[in-house]
């Protein structure tokens, strides 16, 4: 049993950067949560094998309840790990996002599937999520998918590539813009290099396509999106800042 701010229960990527295999995070993990608060019960099976736990929680990445809203959330997760090297995981969230008096449920379910290797690692994932329409009875839906692969050629150096699509029809999670439709296309390409044993280099080299005009150039609506960047990561008695 744990309560008070817990890591998310949701996808393979969470908030310290250095435990992750790209420098940047994917469209997935920025648009689910990083953290959540409330109550978890978990319990692994003797073999290790399998992984379950059930969360009563305070909302969408809120640490406090929401003016005006008093309905709990809950949240699942189910992991099988078959072996030192496979993983596959299934989480969600179900809840009410918006206070009491203009309710909106939220149905948010991510699964991936992750093989570590010696030589490289893939991960596949999918988001799909909905959500109550206000005066209405339809549902608001968006899903995403995600495939990346890391390639280590040598003990210092490894390369890694990330392919991803985001498709929010009603800009339920991404926010309002000169598009009502957001979708997009994302392909990264990132190196790594761990010159001492506490210390990663990384580069990253990032595009986003759109065939809508859903991202900005600081003047006009443009259809695509581009970011290079790198950074320096310090690994401190096990942790990464």
């Amino acid at each position: 049993l744990d309560a008070g701010i817990l890591e998310s229960h949701i996808g393979f990527e969470g908030a310290k950067g250095g435990d992750y295999d790209f420098m940047t995070r994917s469209i997935l993990a920025d648009n689910s949560p990083y953290y959540s608060a409330g109550a978890q019960v978990s319990y692994t099976t003797k073999s290790k094998h399998w992984y379950f736990a059930g969360l009563f929680l305070n909302g969408w990445q809120q640490i406090y309840r929401m003016d005006g809203n008093q309905t709990p959330a809950f949240g699942h997760q189910i992991q099988f790990t078959p072996n030192p090297y496979f993983t596959i995981n299934s989480s969600s969230f179900i809840g009410n996002v918006y206070p009491d008096n203009a309710r909106r449920m939220r149905y948010f379910h991510n699964l991936y599937v992750k093989h570590e290797g010696e030589s490289s690692t893939f991960t596949l994932g999918i988001d799909l999520g909905a959500q109550d329409q206000s005066l209405t009875d339809d549902l608001a839906t968006w899903y995403a998918f995600i495939g990346q692969f890391k390639y280590y050629l040598s003990k210092k150096w490894d390369l890694g590539l990330r392919v991803e699509y985001y498709q929010d029809s009603e800009r339920v999670i991404i926010g309002q813009g000169a598009d009502p439709v957001f979708e997009t296309l994302g392909i990264s390409l990132g190196v790594n290099h761990s010159p001492q044993e506490n210390v990663t280099l990384r580069m990253e080299a990032k595009t986003f396509q759109s065939e809508r005009e859903v991202f900005t150039n600081g003047v006009n609506s443009v259809t695509d999106n581009y970011y290079v960047g790198g950074s320096m990561i310090f690994h401190l008695g096990g942790l990464s800042d």
